[in-house]
């Protein structure tokens, strides 16, 4: 059986395809951070599926969003929707969470089939029965879901501010500063000193911006904003300096230093300011994948049955870190299977064999001896 979704998206930008079978595969949109990863048996063996995956534009997309929540991911598209897996898929996707993410509140959306979008699962509060599971990592979720359709990630921060600058385009220069704000019913007034005039023009009409006192002392304004629009006479000025006052009455202010080298700190723009770039690649069967099928096949075989020496799928998943919810991998027939189908997704441009073949001896096994192989012969 043959699957043909090409015209169903002839036109869509950011999109990549590929034909697979129960050998497995990858989608990569690489300057995008997005992948779909389909292992070995998650397509039902006899099958051959064209698989697609899309990153949206920002514009196409009407996501609701319920009171602080912030979209901290793209949209992404993997389909065709409603074909019969055997396995979980891994859809890999940035974030822009940052900070410690125990002070996020992040949840995974699904947009069902009526178009409505359904939050199936809140991340650190999942439960056994969910068929969905997130690893979030520093700058990357992996999605295990065997229900391809469309997919986001929101949250909500605890650092409200920082979030909304992020979201706006802003990027912190320094470390926050505490403000001292007194119960004087006098305005918050913000100015910048200290700019080289023969660098840099303000476009900013008055000599300061004022924030009412009560918007800061009720707490009903959540999205508090102030801006200074400063522009450069060359494109050779790298560098940013200058002072920011803040005061409520004249005389008793507070000031900050600003630092800013363009080309020292500059980072990739955010996922959501990005033009598309339709440069999507497609790897299908061995190939696609660090760990030889049948390598993969004997530590699956060594490591899903229970151990009373520990030397089993749980502890190969707390040595690589991945053992933050272990009820989903003991869900699955395989969980070493599913385990080392997540360390691929994390790991596929700078998976390191030696390293895992290095924990399996660890544990006492000896699969790792084969490990030595070129990865040519793949």
């Amino acid at each position: 059986m043959q699957m043909n979704t090409k015209s169903l998206l002839r036109d869509a930008s950011n999109t990549t395809f590929g034909t697979f079978n129960f050998l497995g595969g990858r989608l990569t949109i690489p300057n995008r951070g997005i992948s779909l990863l389909i292992p070995p048996e998650a397509i039902p063996r006899g099958k051959i599926y064209e698989l697609y995956l899309t990153v949206h534009k920002k514009e196409d997309v009407r996501l609701p969003l319920a009171g602080c929540q912030t979209l901290l991911s793209p949209v992404v598209s993997c389909g065709p929707p409603g074909v019969l897996l055997t396995g979980p898929v891994i859809l890999s996707i940035q974030h822009c969470a940052e900070g410690n993410l125990e002070n996020w509140s992040i949840k995974l959306k699904k947009q069902s089939p009526q178009g409505n979008w359904e939050e199936i699962l809140h991340l650190g509060k999942e439960i056994p029965s969910n068929p969905y599971y997130c690893q979030l990592d520093g700058q990357m979720s992996h999605i295990f879901t065997e229900t391809l359709g469309k997919y986001t990630l929101v949250g909500e921060s605890l650092n409200e501010v920082m979030q909304l600058e992020k979201h706006l385009g802003g990027k912190l220069l320094d470390e926050p500063k505490i403000l001292h704000f007194k119960d004087s019913y006098h305005n918050l007034r913000l100015s910048i000193h200290d700019i080289q005039k023969s660098l840099w023009t303000s476009k900013l009409l008055d000599s300061y911006q004022e924030i009412p006192f009560y918007h800061i002392w009720n707490g009903c304004q959540r999205n508090l904003h102030c801006t200074f629009t400063l522009e450069r006479y060359s494109l050779s000025t790298t560098e940013l300096n200058g002072k920011i006052w803040v005061w409520q009455v004249e005389g008793e202010g507070q000031s900050f230093h600003i630092h800013f080298n363009f080309l020292k700190d500059a980072r990739q723009t955010d996922f959501q300011f990005m033009e598309p770039i339709n440069c999507g690649t497609s790897l299908a069967g061995p190939c696609a994948f660090k760990i030889p099928y049948l390598i993969r096949q004997k530590i699956c075989s060594s490591l899903d049955i229970p151990s009373s020496r520990g030397s089993d799928w749980r502890m190969l998943a707390y040595k690589l870190k991945l053992d933050r919810y272990l009820n989903y991998f003991a869900s699955k027939a395989s969980p070493t299977s599913v385990i080392l189908d997540l360390w691929e997704a994390q790991h596929f441009h700078h998976g390191n064999l030696n390293h895992l073949a290095m924990i399996m001896a660890e544990m006492g096994k000896q699969e790792p001896m084969i490990f030595v192989v070129s990865e040519a012969e793949c």
